[in-house]
């Protein structure tokens, strides 16, 4: 689980806003990373979770100025 981060933690690594990563996700659904839903118990939200390396391979094809 070491490579898993979350949206936050993608869009600083990609460098991005929300928005422009709401986009990527909405309009690329079948190229953006695959979810991780990972429960972290009966009482709290399941947390979405992204693979780092998938998410620096999306952004570093969609978007040739990704700086990281």
């Amino acid at each position: 689980m070491d490579n898993l981060i979350t949206s936050r933690e993608a869009q600083k690594l990609a460098k991005i806003g929300s928005t422009a990563f709401y986009m990527a996700k909405r309009f690329n659904p079948k190229e953006f990373p695959r979810e991780h839903i990972v429960f972290c118990g009966k009482n709290h939200n399941p947390k979405h979770l992204y693979n780092k390396e998938d998410v620096i391979e999306f952004f570093l094809v969609k978007y040739p100025n990704f700086g990281g």
